[in-house]
């Protein structure tokens, strides 16, 4: 199975504003932000989007995924299989929101 992890423009913009409220000094929300989705993105790659302590939400319009990559940041996100017969499955892992807790719990 491949897999192909995309970090919207919102979530990073997101990120980049979670950040500059948790750090000592809010400027270094900017060189740390590539290096968070840098690293996320390999872990979400190579588990196939369900990394540790990752938990499933369902909500009205499909399910989503609420991971804890750090203390204070969480990333929201979605996953969508295709194949067809002539090619193998894809993973699309979209990222689309960070934020610094889960919903409460349903």
């Amino acid at each position: 199975m491949r897999v192909e992890v995309e970090f919207t423009s919102r979530a990073r913009v997101m990120l980049v504003r979670l950040l500059a409220a948790q750090l000592p000094h809010p400027d270094d929300a900017y060189p740390f932000a590539p290096v968070y989705v840098e690293e996320a993105e390999k872990v979400l790659t190579a588990s196939r989007g369900q990394p540790a302590g990752a938990v499933k939400r369902p909500r009205a319009d499909g399910t989503e995924w609420w991971w804890q990559y750090l203390h204070g940041v969480w990333w929201v996100y979605t996953l969508t299989d295709s194949s067809s017969w002539f090619r193998a499955t894809v993973r699309r892992v979209r990222v689309f929101g960070c934020v610094p807790s889960p919903p409460p719990a349903a």
